[in-house]
């Protein structure tokens, strides 16, 4: 058999399995003689490039069935669903019932209106509870205390926006964010006030709220104001045990500090050298998807080869890095 028998048969086997459903659409399962007569017209270097794309994507279908993929995936589930739930029970512990009443906050009264939930419903909302609470029956189920005099609100509020500012500003610098005002309101319109820095991480990662990463001055900033923090820990609060696991820390640090530059300073002569030569920019897309870091990781090494002859590495590596 020949070297091209022998890749179309492997072809063959591969689309058969259904490795190439999400790469032709799953009329590809099934090879007819035509498909075979097509295959026989390509080139050898054609048929080896069909072939790694399929085995990659094999690779990835059999990743995305495994057990650990399939366990990581329903724990983000329960993470996002455990997000809407804690939001939900923020609205619902702040609403004023009949009689200058609310709803206190605690485990019995989360476990009854919980209960509330109908068949195929995942998550509680303030409408789930809200149309409940219209039954006097269930109303009578939870455990209620006073309503906060509403006298004292412009006080209370004014106080909770001081201190949901606070751990925005927080979050912000735990999560990388840009610390700004439209920011903080979208959060706290999304999340209500008394909102915690691990609520702001959970919504910014389920795509609840979105907010722009902290521009490279304000990154500067945060990393400025825990320098600050950390040597005034050193010097006034840290043990001699602390005091060497620190001196490790940065040990550490410098020599990570000084292969960043390195390659810092190869990129720059590669950039510099594909200057002289005069190669044209990296456009945004190719054969009609967008070329960016992840196209760059997953396309096969002679598309790789191809882009870098025809626009530079250099531009590849700035596209790898999010540069350009």
């Amino acid at each position: 058999m020949s070297t091209k028998q022998q890749l179309i048969e492997q072809i063959c086997g591969l689309l058969t399995a259904g490795a190439g459903v999400r790469l032709y659409g799953p009329s590809s399962v099934t090879v007819t003689t035509a498909d075979r007569k097509l295959a026989e017209s390509k080139t050898v270097e054609f048929l080896e490039n069909a072939l790694l794309q399929l085995q990659k994507e094999q690779i990835r279908i059999a990743a995305i069935n495994s057990p650990e993929v399939q366990s990581v995936n329903e724990q983000r589930r329960q993470d996002h669903l455990q997000f809407l739930t804690d939001t939900a029970f923020g609205k619902i512990f702040s609403t004023k019932l009949p009689g200058n009443l609310v709803a206190l906050d605690n485990a019995a009264n989360r476990q009854i209106i919980l209960s509330w939930l109908n068949p195929g419903e995942d998550v509680i909302t303030h409408e789930i509870f809200l149309e409940a609470i219209k039954n006097p029956n269930l109303l009578r189920q939870l455990t209620l205390g006073n309503y906060q005099d509403p006298t004292k609100k412009p006080e209370r509020d004014a106080a909770q926006l001081e201190a949901d500012r606070a751990t925005f500003s927080l979050a912000a610098r735990q999560f990388g964010l840009s610390d700004n005002q439209a920011s903080f309101r979208l959060v706290r319109e999304t999340l209500g006030s008394g909102f915690t820095s691990y609520a702001v991480g959970q919504a910014v990662d389920s795509g609840a709220v979105r907010i722009p990463a902290a521009s490279q001055a304000e990154q500067e900033a945060y990393r400025q104001e825990y320098s600050e923090q950390r040597q005034e820990f050193l010097i006034h609060q840290a043990t001699p045990q602390q005091l060497r696991q620190a001196a490790r820390t940065e040990t550490e640090q410098r020599r990570a500090a000084a292969v960043q530059q390195q390659a810092d300073q190869q990129l720059q002569a590669a950039v510099e050298r594909d200057a002289v030569m005069g190669f044209p920019p990296l456009p945004e897309t190719w054969q009609g998807q967008k070329l960016d870091a992840g196209f760059i990781r997953k396309c096969d090494v002679a598309t790789q080869k191809l882009l870098s002859k025809r626009f530079g590495s250099a531009a590849l590596d700035l596209r790898l890095r999010g540069l350009q």
